[in-house]
């Protein structure tokens, strides 16, 4: 049997200024996956950062979808919905249509934006040509991206949503990797150099039959930066305490506490001086009450993360997170995890995936995705050093303000406001510590 390489590689999402779209249902089902996929991960005991993009994934699992056939397209569908066989439970169609709605959200709020960020996605999906695989596309699978194209260029023009480029080489040869590596140096302008090498074991083998590469690098801006910086000691879900840098700043938050969780939900996008500030970013950042994170991480579901956002009240908060730095080493095998989660036909070796293509001698091949996350919080915001700072005007203090201080494990959620979709979930259980020349230059950009 061959294997279906499929590698997504996300560093935090973000978008702004488009209009609302109603795909309500679809929110919830990547929402009830997302959070499934993140408690099975973190159950896992896995080396690699406990972080998924739940968009990311999807993104990946409907380019699989669209090739493949009976009881493997419906394992798809049920675990990107999330839901019950039935009429109420969307086609692959629906599915495709909803997620291409969200990318081209994304990609119109970018080309809108006034610099609060930045969104890039690309994806890439090569067979192999080398003569002991013979890769080949189906004419028919690449028929539907054809018809899909034109469709949207009529619609939306330059914001349609290119989801995905389809090429082939010889994996047994270097300039298949460096061909890889340039078209995504392009796609991300020059923000990604080696993705296939990025990843680390398994490499790009000869006998792999093809590789479906993601990559989202998105940058944002706090609408309001963290202007207070200063090192203090920060305790791990293992007990350890380590001297980390924290980032502090008052004002009015969404804020949310029950008995078993607090969440604080911070503002990303453009800065406007007149007071307003349509954002449809947000930052949630969850903790743990009494109960360990591994409960914690255990017991949040989407439907309860659903319920939290709805009952976000602004109260004056005095905030204190710890700069923060996740990153994938080699990349995660996610074909376990999803078969636990209901997908075994399409991770095994009968998954029916010949609409998608064939391979030399009739032999059947399957899917083993990956994931590889890098994320990282600054004074400024995601994935970014450089920026104006819009200082909060100091005052008295209100007597009702809160105080709030992640000084250790929490849950951290990237979410699209208007639809609720969680972009990113990630467990941050260490703090880094700037610094002297990394103080320095975050002061010099103040």
């Amino acid at each position: 049997m061959k294997a279906f390489l499929a590698f997504a590689m996300t560093l935090s999402a973000l978008s702004f200024g488009a209009e609302p779209i109603e795909t309500s249902r679809t929110t919830t089902g990547i929402s009830n996956f997302g959070f499934e996929l993140f408690r099975t991960l973190h159950e896992s005991k896995t080396t690699e950062p406990v972080a998924i993009s739940p968009l990311g994934i999807a993104g990946i699992l409907e380019l699989v979808m669209k090739g493949a056939e009976g009881q493997t397209q419906q394992e798809l569908v049920a675990v990107l919905h999330w839901g019950k066989q039935g009429k109420n439970r969307l086609s692959a169609e629906q599915l495709s249509s909803d997620l291409s709605l969200f990318r081209y959200q994304l990609k119109a709020a970018y080309d809108g934006g006034n610099g609060g960020f930045e969104f890039t996605n690309a994806t890439g999906f090569w067979g192999n040509t080398n003569p002991e695989v013979g890769f080949r596309f189906s004419g028919s699978y690449l028929d539907k991206f054809k018809k899909e194209d034109k469709e949207k260029d009529k619609k939306e023009g330059e914001n349609r949503d290119v989801f995905a480029t389809f090429a082939s080489g010889d994996f047994a040869q270097p300039e298949t990797a460096a061909d890889i590596n340039n078209w995504f140096a392009k796609q991300t302008k020059g923000k990604v150099l080696q993705i296939v090498e990025s990843f680390g074991p398994p490499r790009l083998s000869s006998d792999a039959s093809s590789v479906l590469l993601n990559m989202a690098y998105p940058k944002g801006n706090f609408i309001v930066p963290f202007s207070q910086i200063e090192n203090g000691p920060f305790t791990d879900s293992t007990g350890k305490v380590s001297d980390v840098t924290f980032l502090s700043r008052s004002g009015a938050f969404p804020y949310f506490e029950s008995e078993d969780y607090r969440m604080v939900s911070v503002a990303v996008g453009d800065y406007r001086p007149n007071g307003s500030v349509p954002y449809e970013i947000a930052l949630d950042i969850i903790t743990a009450r009494s109960a360990k994170i591994d409960e914690a991480v255990r017991n949040l579901s989407g439907r309860q993360y659903e319920h939290m956002v709805s009952n976000l009240k602004s109260r004056e908060i005095a905030l204190s997170i710890p700069a923060a730095r996740v990153n994938s080493k080699s990349g995660l095998k996610l074909g376990k995890l999803l078969k636990q989660m209901g997908a075994g036909m399409a991770f095994g070796i009968d998954a029916e995936l010949r609409p998608l293509g064939s391979i030399a001698y009739n032999r059947n091949f399957y899917l083993e995705p990956f994931t590889k996350i890098s994320y990282e919080v600054t004074p400024f915001g995601f994935e970014t050093e450089e920026g104006k700072v819009y200082r909060a005007v100091s005052g008295a203090r209100p007597s009702e303000t809160r105080f709030f201080k992640v000084d250790g494990p929490s849950i951290q959620v990237i979410r699209h406001i208007k639809t609720g979709l969680p972009l990113l979930i990630v467990l941050v259980d260490a703090g880094e510590k700037y610094s002297q020349e990394r103080m320095a230059k975050l002061n010099s950009s103040s």
